[in-house]
């Protein structure tokens, strides 16, 4: 167009400037220039007018073909993004009518995890739906059995949730809400920090907290602690105790990485799931759990749960396992899952889901129509139910495991930070609810559950101490004997006779090992009566639970039978170097 209009409106200086280009080839050239005659510079004039017109028109052309054709693309580009969101819409609406049994769902089942377990669940409901009803456990006692049914068929929970609530709790949302978080990555190899969260409520109990906050922070070695924060639930101030005062003034100093979470002042209350609300906001994508009474672990056995975790980001890490034992239809489920995903330990064993088939509370035991079992123990098909009269039911036990766990208590556990988001989701509203309201507040249970329900894979546990065998024999050892028993207290267990020997660090009496409960017989019964309610409760809700977690000895000499010829970690706490993942060539190394 520049070249056109010089061209056009300026012939004669057009004509000047080649005139005074210098002579390529001689002065004969030059002559010849000299001596044409006016008429033909006319002429000249007039063409070089033709050819600058000629020039803008064809500039013009090719600027408004080309405006055209990019109008034409992006139209056809709007059209298509149309198109692609009219069938993505069709397709949810298709899907809450119908749960999808093909791979034509499958990409938006990988872009979102709720819309995932939406399936999941949805699947394990045509599962029940059909399912044959089994026999409950075998007891030598039938006093056993009848407690048994009795705890079975009891449901003092005043929200019971929903069976398979999940589903349509998911469905309801829009996809704008449902794509509002992201799910973790399945390793994080390259983080070397993590964040702990403390959850504390009275200003009292504080001393544990503080000093094991400036032990992790004085550990030697590569750093390893980024921020420690303090979720406070209380009412009473942190100043009114020597401990809350050094709390306080470690938050108040900005070189220290201790900060204070205020729940009361976002306006969430004492509630136990405000340790894992997204506000908190942790400077790492790792956080680590505990509670403000522990128990704590030393420098070794975190190093190597956070080894774990980074090999596994998108599973809950944990020390404490607990399991959910299954009944004999469950079982049989499980194997023939296990089975198919070629034997413990593999990738795809670790994917199971086992079918959760649990009655609606109208077809319990209760002396009515429609029983789901009768009195010799069996099940029969209930009318009208959800499940066809097959009530399976989670025996929670409050044992510590390292294989088959189902899920972790909350102290020492390890969590990626983008799990908050889905733990505060409002899709998960209404299992919030239930946890606030029930009598035991099984937090817990929750997140557990459902960061096991998103991933699709069990927990993950590692040993809890690193012990150190004793290379010389003191006359005067300080070495415990750690052989623990209580009748009232059911989460304690007896350490077999192989730790005798072995000193455990940071620990100099025997109840830091496990979390007593301070009531009495009655008491602890009913609060485990109703922890196993929650787990049953939740469990319902997503319509399955997972296979179960692998030991940290997995695949070393130390996965062995115990005296019951039941494959286990003998003995069940490592010693310093049989940490499988923390050796070259172990099960998990190469993972990172």
């Amino acid at each position: 167009l520049l070249c056109g209009t010089i061209l056009a409106l300026f012939p004669s200086s057009s004509y000047e400037i080649m005139r005074s280009r210098p002579i390529q080839r001689g002065n004969s050239n030059e002559a010849f220039i000299q001596h044409i005659s006016t008429k033909k510079k006319r002429k000249l004039r007039k063409r070089t007018v033709t050819i600058g017109k000629a020039i803008i028109v064809g500039a013009l052309v090719i600027y408004v073909g080309t405006l055209v054709i990019l109008y034409w693309c992006m139209s056809s580009l709007v059209e298509d993004s149309k198109e692609i969101i009219q069938s993505n819409r069709f397709l949810e609406s298709v899907t809450r009518q119908n749960p999808p049994t093909t791979s034509q769902n499958i990409k938006i089942s990988e872009q979102n995890p709720f819309i995932n377990l939406a399936e999941h669940t949805e699947k394990h409901v045509d599962f029940c739906s059909t399912a044959e009803p089994g026999p409950i456990p075998s007891f030598k006692l039938e006093e056993n059995t009848q407690d048994y049914l009795k705890s079975k068929n009891t449901r003092n929970s005043p929200n019971d949730l929903p069976i398979f609530g999940a589903s349509q709790a998911i469905r309801s949302k829009s996809p704008a809400v449902l794509s509002q978080c992201t799910m973790p990555p399945p390793k994080s190899c390259n983080e070397d920090t993590f964040s702990v969260i403390f959850m504390a409520y009275d200003p009292k109990k504080l001393q544990k907290l503080y000093k094991h906050s400036e032990r992790m922070i004085a550990w030697p070695g590569k750093k390893l602690v980024e921020d420690i924060i303090v979720v406070w639930n209380g009412e009473e101030t942190l100043n009114t105790t020597n401990f809350g005062m050094h709390v306080l003034q470690k938050d108040s100093n900005p070189n220290h990485p201790l900060r204070i979470f205020y729940s009361r002042s976002k306006g969430l209350g004492n509630n136990l799931l405000n340790r894992y609300h997204p506000d908190i906001k942790p400077k790492t994508e790792a956080i680590m759990y505990y509670d403000d009474d522990g128990p704590f672990y030393g420098q070794e056995a975190t190093v190597a749960a956070f080894e774990l975790w980074k090999r596994n980001s998108n599973v809950q890490v944990g020390a404490m396992g607990r399991k959910y034992f299954m009944e004999p239809r469950m079982m049989q489920s499980r194997d023939e899952l296990l089975e198919k995903a070629g034997g413990l330990g593999t990738k795809e064993a670790r994917t199971i889901r086992v079918p959760f088939c649990r009655a609606p509370p109208t077809s319990l035991l209760n002396g009515t129509e429609g029983s789901s079992e009768t009195a010799n123990g069996t099940n029969n098909r209930a009318s009208g139910g959800a499940n066809g009269g097959v009530n399976d039911y989670l025996l929670y036990d409050t044992t510590y495991y390292n294989f088959g766990t189902n899920m972790v208590l909350p102290s020492g556990s390890f969590l990626h930070k983008n799990y908050l988001c889905f733990i505060w989701h409002e899709a998960f509203q209404e299992v919030r609810d239930f946890v606030v309201n029930h009598p035991c507040r099984p937090d817990d249970v929750m997140v557990s559950i459902v960061v096991s329900q998103l991933s699709g894979l069990a927990p993950l546990v590692y040993s809890r101490f690193i012990n150190k065998i004793k290379t010389e024999k003191a006359e005067n050892s300080t070495t415990r004997r750690l052989t623990i028993s209580s009748p009232t207290s059911p989460n304690i267990e007896e350490l077999p006779s192989e730790f005798n020997h072995l000193e455990f660090e940071n620990y100099s009496h025997t109840d830091a090992l496990h979390r007593r409960l301070l009531w009495n017989d009655n008491d602890a019964l009913e609060w485990l009566q109703l922890r196993r309610e929650a787990v049953n409760s939740i469990s319902g809700y997503f319509g399955s639970i997972n296979g179960g977690s692998i030991g940290w000895c997995f695949g070393t000499e130390y996965y062995k039978a115990n005296k019951y010829g039941v494959k286990d970690c003998i003995p069940p706490c490592a010693t310093a170097g049989q940490i499988p993942w923390m050796k070259e060539g172990g099960y998990g190394y190469d993972e990172c």
